[in-house]
């Protein structure tokens, strides 16, 4: 368990989204000081590896590194199942063309996806109490709102 400091340590160094995370705590500093012998076991995990600062991974500071990769199609299928579970479809959408549309991406992404394409379809509710079926267009707005292109 992490004494009181540590824990306001933690929340004092809590970055921005777009803030490298080894920029604003000095973790290349401090791994760098770090010994075999030290018994220190760092694990870090993100959803965009491309803004890992590459200095963190190279020379002697990671000794092993593992990749697990987002889902392909089959894989974003069944996130998708699980997601929009509670929704129907508009015709002529379906979750294979979706899963096709968001191979690749990071299962957190997925499930935001899923979440504004609810919130674009209950915007279209109006006076009826069941959401509409989730559209193409849903998905694409979506998409942009999760992905930052607004």
């Amino acid at each position: 368990m992490r004494s009181s400091r540590s824990a306001k340590w933690w929340r004092a160094n809590s970055t921005p989204k777009n803030t490298s995370v080894m920029e604003s705590c000095g973790t290349v500093s401090c791994c760098t000081a770090l010994e075999p012998n030290n018994n220190v076991f760092l694990v870090g995990a993100t959803n965009h590896p491309e803004n890992i600062d590459p200095s963190i991974l190279g020379g002697h500071r990671s000794s092993e590194k593992l990749h697990v990769g987002s889902p392909g199609p089959e894989g974003c299928q069944k996130l998708l199942r699980k997601y929009l579970a509670d929704v129907q479809l508009e015709l002529g959408t379906t979750l294979e063309r979706v899963a096709q549309d968001l191979s690749g991406s990071a299962p957190a992404d997925i499930e935001a996806i899923c979440a504004a394409a609810k919130r674009f379809a209950f915007s279209r509710m109006g006076e009826g109490r069941e959401l509409p079926p989730l559209s193409s267009r849903d998905f694409e707005e979506a998409v942009k709102r999760v992905r930052g292109q607004y």
